[in-house]
């Protein structure tokens, strides 16, 4: 952390108004820059490529897309990752090395690539954007502590409870601000317009997190009690029993299914790839519900081939603050992604509910769990199932039996043999009806 951040830091810590005169600037920058963006292209700083620059009809001028044609037609695009921009990919596809290089400024590379060989946006929604700025600016945060509070915060946002105004006072919702370390840059504008647009896609969805506004790097989120991590302190000792867990597994993989029925002839048109115990909301009626897009990648459609285009990561599992215990074996391996690699994240959710910890994190594998060279060889070659504790292998409930059941199919190593989301939830609806009756 730098002087300036620790110096802003202690200002926060010593009174309450500091706290509402930089989220009221981040939200301005943020809507100010979100306005720009629609009359000016926003381009990184110091970003000097090598390819040729695409622009193609209908995508957001928001993030740079570069694409460069190999032999036999083959095609690839590569987007500027989130995080951290690229210096150089270097990929295998159909056994042609292929290269594409960006000069850009020092960090690790994480691009991510499209595997096809004309790959266009699946679907209109996935280039559009529909910011509610007046709505966000309806929030006041100069509003006494009890109207708003800060709860804490994530890779990207910081997150805070609002009364809001067009809410009764018994109920509030979530803001997310862009935390003060953050830029405000291209990738990260595109990766917030990507939460919205999939988030407003969702609204359909019980098991979704619901949104109420978008503006910019801000979004107005439903209200919950917290995440999977709280789930031991949410609930009663009594009412947190095996059946409830079997109830909240069946919400997450619900929610997961319900994302990749977005457009349903297509199949999978958005990969989560950030599920985990903290990317769950428990709504204030008790159910788990998927949540946080804006680590979410947009599939492509391959015109050639007319089918979805496959996606993949040069490094994505332990690198780039992409922690590798929450990574599925195929993200480990590089090879290319497809809507089973969430349904692989139902595994991990279950292991935290059954034990409160992470998966890998339990017993003798805490120090496995966060050595990220080691988890990706583990996760890779699927060979060290995680640790659970003996009382929960060898119950005889029924309900423990069958989250055990369904942690198992969700960890299948191979994507191919792995069920997906909606096959578990339909596998967990039908046992939660068995074991009530």
């Amino acid at each position: 952390m730098t002087k300036v951040e620790l110096s802003i830091n202690k200002c926060i810590r010593r009174g309450w108004k500091w706290k509402n005169y930089i989220v009221i600037l981040s939200i301005l920058a943020s809507c100010f820059f979100s306005w720009i963006s629609y009359f000016v292209k926003i381009e990184s700083p110091g970003t000097t490529m090598k390819s040729k620059v695409v622009k193609q009809e209908g995508v957001s001028s928001i993030g740079n897309i570069v694409k460069n044609e190999f032999r036999e037609g083959t095609s690839m695009e590569v987007f500027l990752d989130p995080d951290e921009d690229i210096i150089k990919n270097e990929t295998l596809i159909e056994n042609k090395t292929l290269t594409s290089e960006i000069v850009s400024n020092p960090g690790k590379g994480n691009p991510k690539i499209h595997v096809g060989e004309h790959c266009v946006p699946a679907a209109s929604w996935q280039t559009t954007s529909y910011p509610t700025c007046n709505h966000v600016h309806e929030i006041d945060m100069t509003m006494q502590k009890d109207a708003i509070d800060y709860l804490g915060r994530g890779n990207h946002r910081d997150v805070w409870k609002v009364d809001h105004i067009n809410y009764n006072a018994s109920e509030q919702v979530a803001l997310k601000t862009l935390r003060q370390y953050r830029d405000f840059v291209a990738k990260n504008y595109e990766m917030h317009r990507i939460d919205a647009m999939v988030a407003e896609r969702l609204t359909f969805s019980s098991h979704v997190a619901d949104i109420h506004g978008f503006c910019g790097q801000s979004v107005i989120n439903e209200f919950g009690l917290g995440d999977c991590t709280r789930a031991h302190r949410i609930f009663e000792e009594k009412e947190y029993d095996s059946i409830l867990k079997l109830h909240l597994a069946y919400g997450i993989a619900s929610g997961i299914a319900d994302m990749q029925v977005i457009d349903k002839d297509l199949g999978p048109t958005v990969l989560h790839l950030d599920i985990g115990e903290s990317n769950v909301l428990i709504s204030k009626d008790k159910r788990m519900k998927l949540n946080d897009f804006n680590g979410a990648f947009l599939l492509r459609y391959d015109e050639a081939s007319e089918k979805m285009c496959g996606m993949k990561f040069e490094k994505r599992c332990g690198y780039t603050e992409k922690r590798a215990d929450l990574r599925s074996p195929e993200e480990c391996r590089g090879d290319v992604l497809s809507g089973k690699s969430d349904a692989y994240s139902i595994g991990p959710i279950i292991f935290t509910l059954l034990t409160g910890v992470r998966m890998y994190h339990y017993g003798e594998q805490e120090k496995i769990g966060s050595n990220n060279t080691m988890m990706r060889e583990i996760l890779s070659e699927g060979k060290v199932p995680p640790l659970l504790p003996s009382n929960i292998i060898e119950s005889n409930d029924p309900a423990t039996k069958e989250l055990l059941a369904v942690m198992a199919k969700a960890l299948t190593n191979d994507p191919d043999e792995r069920p997906s989301a909606a096959e578990l939830a339909k596998y967990l609806a039908k046992e939660i009806d068995r074991i009530d009756k």
